[in-house]
């Protein structure tokens, strides 16, 4: 269950800074200089699980 609520909070994290309204991170973002991705690292096997958000 922590497990899914952390990968919930990656998500929603990512598409928040997608859309911000801050000059800095939206214009590069848009320009595509600048990627935000979403990625969950497990403490148990040491993989890293990336998200298409």
């Amino acid at each position: 269950m922590l497990e899914d609520s952390v990968k919930s909070n990656v998500q929603r994290t990512v598409k928040r800074l997608r859309t911000a309204s801050e000059p800095t991170l939206v214009n590069p973002i848009r320009d595509g200089k600048v990627r935000v991705v979403g990625a969950y690292y497990s403490l148990e096997n040491g993989q890293v699980e990336f998200f298409d958000v």
